[in-house]
């Protein structure tokens, strides 16, 4: 409707798809032929990550914009190399399927007794908190897996950790990694997310597990950065770079600006289709039904 409205009174459109876009597909909210169109539609595009771009049929892929998320920049930094008496693997995240904080519960399991320092921190709360913590407490992990709850301030949970993993299945671009990512902590993540893929740069700033159905994977990321001041250190250091290079406020700020410049220039072009291809297109849905996405390979 947005795309009407804004043909409708001249105006041009800027798209901003915040998530994943495999994300609508999957919980039904709304089809492919609708994004299609609406994005035909727009004057620009803004997505989160180059790897969306193929997403979009390849007319409309000239209009995008990638621009990254921004978080504030704290005041505190973490350091990650210290030596300590007690370190933190902290998790942030809503307790919901897609986050996959279980499957982090049960890699912290199976850890557990090689690192006896080491505590497991689960900041955020959701439908499957109470499954989460009688999983906990089955495995004998309730004096070593902590459930901070939902908090409006986490940059004090990420000063003082050590290493920061998001599990999650899939992501637009998440925010508790960008700001784990500022804080200049390390990360692990699965390389199949979008979202934390965007963020994560294998080997340098932090570790990217191959696929979500692997345990080993992420058992042996976490295994080698919580063994390992050094390399921490290292990846954490790398991370704040990029998150200054990349993700920083004075940057994401500039492409914004930059995006809307460049829309305020552009109005809707709309050109009726003449009579012949109006009767075509009439005649094919009378003959094959409604035109769907790539009508020509039916």
């Amino acid at each position: 409707r947005y795309v009407r409205c804004a043909h409708k009174v001249g105006l041009p459109l800027v798209l901003s798809e915040h998530i994943d876009p495999r994300f609508p597909k999957w919980v039904g909210s709304n089809s492919a032929d609708e994004r299609d169109i609406a994005m035909a539609g727009a004057s620009l595009i803004h997505l989160l990550a180059e790897d969306f771009i193929e997403t979009l049929e390849p007319p409309v892929r000239e209009k995008v914009r990638v621009i990254p998320n921004t978080v504030p920049e704290p005041t505190v930094l973490a350091t990650p190399g210290e030596v300590r008496e007690q370190y933190t693997l902290v998790c942030i995240a809503r307790l919901v399927p897609r986050k996959n904080v279980g499957r982090l519960i049960e890699a912290f399991a199976r850890l557990a007794g090689d690192f006896p320092q080491w505590r497991l921190q689960i900041v955020g709360d959701g439908a499957l908190r109470n499954t989460l913590e009688e999983h906990v407490n089955n495995a004998g992990l309730i004096d070593r897996v902590v459930f901070e709850g939902e908090q409006e301030d986490v940059y004090r949970y990420l000063a003082a950790a050590d290493l920061f993993v998001i599990p999650s299945l899939f992501e637009g671009f998440p925010l508790t990694l960008c700001e784990a990512i500022a804080h200049g902590l390390p990360a692990v993540g699965f390389g199949s997310c979008g979202g934390v893929r965007a963020q994560i740069v294998n080997e340098k700033s932090g570790l990217l597990c191959n696929g979500i159905a692997e345990a080993a994977e992420l058992d042996a990321a976490l295994r080698r950065l919580m063994g390992d001041n050094q390399a921490r250190a290292a990846m954490g250091a790398a991370a704040r770079a990029l998150f200054v290079e990349r993700f920083s406020n004075a940057t994401i700020h500039k492409l914004w600006e930059e995006m809307f410049a460049d829309a305020a220039q552009m109005r809707p072009n709309l050109t009726k289709p003449n009579y012949k291809t109006l009767m075509a297109v009439r005649l094919w849905e009378q003959v094959w039904g409604p035109i769907t996405k790539n009508p020509e390979k039916k």
